[in-house]
Parts: structure tokens; sequence; C-alpha cells
């Protein structure tokens, strides 16, 4: 084999082990991941999530998770089926981990600004 056949051949080697490794870098468990859409179903231990693009998403509890709409501390009787989050959380395994999760503004609220969640106007 000729002497730039094999550089080459060791420098392709090289690039697909460094991309190799970023990668799973980028998608190992531990770090903060966010889901936003709307609560399909909500228990004492879970948070159903339907994204946008119709996907449900499962979220588990634990005594660490915190609740707040508009950043002041919301009791977790205060979700209702239909409202808008972000879930802000954990892979451990193949389980989703809720750290923190953000109620959208209440329709009144909503109304009375004028703008809906993001900043845009609603159509109200």
């Amino acid at each position: 084999m000729s002497r730039i056949i094999r550089s080459r051949i060791l420098f392709l080697a090289f690039v697909l082990a460094f991309a190799l490794s970023a990668r799973a870098a980028t998608a190992h468990e531990g770090h903060a991941h966010a889901a936003m859409g709307t609560v399909a179903a909500i228990t004492a231990e879970r948070l159903d999530v339907k994204t946008a693009e119709g996907k449900v998403e499962t979220f588990a509890f634990t005594a660490d998770t915190k609740l707040d709409r508009a950043g002041t501390a919301e009791p977790w009787n205060k979700i209702s089926v239909g409202e808008r989050v972000v879930v802000h959380y954990k892979k451990d395994g193949a389980k989703n981990i809720a750290l923190h999760v953000q109620l959208g503004a209440k329709a009144t609220e909503t109304k009375a600004t004028g703008l809906a969640l993001g900043g845009q106007r609603s159509s109200r």
C-alpha cells in the first residue's frame, strides 16, 4: 500500500473516531433537557405531556421537583389537563425525571395583557 493511501486511511479513521466520541458525549444521561406541550394527564407520581408533534412524554416526579407559574411557586393541585407546560428534566435510563415544571399563564392573565405564551399577541 502506498504511503499516501495509508495516511488517508489513518486520517479518515481518526475523523470517524472523533465524530463518534463527540456524538457519545452529547447523548449522555444526567444533563437537563426540556419538553414543551400541554398536560395530557397527571397523577401524584407522574406528568404526561403531549408535545406539538403529538407525542406523549411521561415525566416522573421526585421530592425535589419544582413547580411554578411565572416565577411564583404553585401547589401541585393547580395543574389542569390541557394547560401549557415546559418540563425541564433529566434522563435516568429509560425514565424521564422532572426537575422543574413551568406552567403557562392563566387564561385571565393572557387576556389581561393581550400576550400569549412566548410574548406573541393573542388572537382573542
